[in-house]
């Protein structure tokens, strides 16, 4: 007899968790657009911009639920209000803070308030006019949320200069619980700025700042400067800044600041030379500084300002623009002991010494002791060269370069890190002229076991890569081998050749692979990646653990070319079970012609298993030429 649980006899602290991970639960938001999602628009007041779930919704199933909703402050404490403009914004506003208060009525607020930056007569992006009334809902609004201030734990205010006067009241109080606060205000007057700046930044708990693009401009930056202390908060985050005010911030930071972020840094006309911010800005020593993440930079930018700083406590390095490279080998230097991540948009050597002499003379072997990630989108020919000759990276966890990589540079990173290496991702691996044969490469590079490394995903590969790679590997605990361009090969010849050199590497390695992906880079693909595909799955005893297939060419598109579901559908004729991978979970099919083929393989792999017993959980699957996709979840139960 199967005993179901009834939901109303939870206990209710464990329904109380349930429900705040309905609420809050950012997870399940994966895509949203604004503009088309009109259902979303119409809830004005919610605890995210992008809430797909409300504490609202709870109230609505049950008398119990109803009353656990309303008893926990925790479920509309955090109120994100856009654009009110109704008297029931209003009311449902009230109900939120009512209800926020908890039993004291003291319970902290996490509370936005935000209005599109747009001139008055302009149509708002949902498609609704703005009108006098909204701005008068949103004062109120405002008056609402100021009244509760003693409540505010952090604040985020994104607003035009229309509602200055809403704020006056807060002037002549205190925010006892304030941590933090993001402002964007537009059209504000300099007064009023600074005193809303000097009320927020007067909190004695204060330890977050985020200032928004309206901010940005000289005047409001300088009176920033006046008015912050910036040697209280732990974090601050800028849309963008000039690089002296930047370096001069840091330097008043130096004892507290932690994390800092800038969307783009820019040069005033007066220190583009360099010059101005060294003159301006004494050297500084960030002593607890562990994170910079920073999205642009002019020309220079980063000499300039790395030049100036001591970074003891570096931890994490983010710059989403082009670095040079003795830049960069110049802040690993100094960041040797504590920098965990780093990633940089692209690398480039400069002209004179693009024969990788220069970065030799200008820095010193660095070995990097805690260096765990690195991601570098672009490098320019011959950067990953001269930057891993000049690294040791004895931490190293996950390594992804989104270029080219040359083969025997590639094997000596992973030797380098044979001990700790557990992830890489390379977009494309090349022979030079001079190892085209392999030769060069097998003496240039040991054989390299690399004991940690569990997933490779190498996007393409030049004919012959793959022999001279996976002939240098002994990888134990591979798991994953991502392979979506495959051998860079169409002929049956280079094929073999690979294949016999991919299979080997399980063979030899002793792992288990349990995902694969494969394909080709040619659009439709080879006809023969199917063929050799089919066969190896079918025949080799390496993939007999496999759990996840994605196939990235073709399939169906050639006549007689469904050899792998085929295949897929082949039942052993003295068991239950399929022929072919008989562990398989999930199937990913990126380019097939006919949905009745792939359902007829679904429908002949069950049937191979016996109702219930198999283990196929998913199959996914685009179809060539149409805007349809195919995706099965299946259970237990089919």
């Amino acid at each position: 007899m199967q005993r179901h649980c009834n939901i109303l006899k939870v206990p209710t602290e464990i329904l109380g968790e349930i429900f705040n991970y309905y609420v809050h639960d950012r997870s399940k938001i994966t895509q949203l657009d604004l503009v088309e999602d009109e259902e979303n628009w119409d809830r004005r007041i919610s605890a995210y911009i992008d809430s797909r779930t409300d504490p609202i919704d709870l109230t609505h199933v049950c008398r119990m639920w109803k009353t656990t909703a309303i008893s926990i402050p925790s479920l509309w404490a955090t109120i994100h209000v856009h654009d009110p403009d109704c008297e029931e914004d209003i009311e449902l506003f009230k109900l939120w803070l009512e209800r926020s208060a908890g039993p004291n009525g003291s319970y902290p607020l996490d509370l936005t308030i935000k209005q599109h930056l747009f001139s008055g007569t302009a149509r708002m992006s949902t498609g609704r006019p703005w009108r006098r009334e909204n701005s008068q809902v949103l004062q109120q609004i405002i008056s609402l949320a100021v009244a509760q201030h003693q409540r505010w734990k952090y604040i985020s205010l994104e607003l035009r200069g229309e509602t200055e006067a809403s704020f006056r009241p807060l002037y002549a109080t205190a925010l006892p619980i304030l941590c933090g606060f993001n402002i964007n205000l537009q059209n504000w007057s300099r007064d009023e700025l600074r005193q809303l700046m000097g009320i927020l930044c007067s909190s004695p708990e204060l330890q977050s700042i985020t200032l928004g693009r309206e901010l940005s401009n000289l005047t409001a930056t300088q009176l920033l400067l006046d008015i912050v202390p910036w040697d209280r908060p732990t974090t601050l985050n800028f849309t963008a800044l000039e690089e002296s005010v930047f370096l001069r911030i840091l330097s008043s930071a130096a004892v507290t600041l932690q994390h800092i972020s800038v969307s783009k840094l820019t040069h005033s006309s007066a220190s583009y030379d360099n010059s101005s911010p060294s003159r301006a800005v004494p050297q500084a020593t960030m002593n607890r500084l562990q994170s910079i993440h920073i999205g642009a930079m002019s020309p220079g930018g980063a000499a300039a300002m790395f030049d100036k700083l001591n970074l003891p406590a570096l931890r994490d390095l983010r710059i989403f623009t082009t670095l040079e490279g003795s830049i960069f080998l110049r802040i690993l230097s100094s960041a040797a002991v504590t920098l965990q991540h780093i990633s940089v948009s692209k690398l480039t050597l400069s002209t004179t010494f693009y024969d990788n002499s220069s970065p030799s003379r200008a820095v010193p072997q660095a070995t990097m002791h805690r260096l765990q990630y690195i991601h570098i989108s672009a490098m320019s020919p011959g950067g990953a060269a001269a930057m891993f000759d000049k690294l040791d990276l004895p931490a190293l966890r996950d390594l992804r370069i989104f270029t080219t990589l040359e083969g025997s540079i590639f094997l000596r990173i992973l030797s380098s890190a044979a001990v700790t290496l557990q992830h890489i991702s390379v977009s494309k691996l090349t022979l030079s002229t001079d190892s085209y044969d392999s030769s060069s490469l097998s003496r240039a590079v040991p054989q390299a076991t690399m004991h940690r490394l569990q997933s490779i995903r190498i996007g393409a590969m030049s004919p012959g890569s793959a022999a001279a790679m996976f002939d240098k590997l002994d990888l134990p605990a591979l798991r994953d081998l991502c392979l979506p361009g495959g051998f860079g090969a169409k002929r049956p010849r280079m094929l073999t050749k690979g294949w016999n050199s991919l299979l080997s590497l399980p063979e030899r390695s002793r792992c288990k692979l349990l995902t694969l992906e494969f394909g080709d880079d040619k659009n439709p693909g080879s006809r023969w990646t199917e063929v050799f595909l089919t066969r190896n799955l079918k025949s080799s005893p390496v993939f007999e653990h496999l759990t996840k297939l994605r196939v990235t060419s073709g399939i169906g598109r050639y006549p007689g070319s469904l050899q792998l579901l085929d295949a897929l559908s082949e039942a052993c004729e003295d068991s239950q079970e399929p022929r072919m991978l008989p562990l398989l979970e999930t199937l990913i099919l990126d380019s097939v012609v006919s949905v009745e083929d792939v359902r007829r393989m679904v429908s002949d792999r069950i049937a191979a298993y016996g109702k219930g017993k198999s283990k196929l959980r998913r199959v996914s699957a685009n179809f060539i030429g149409r805007r349809f996709a195919l995706d099965m979840v299946l259970t237990s139960r089919e």
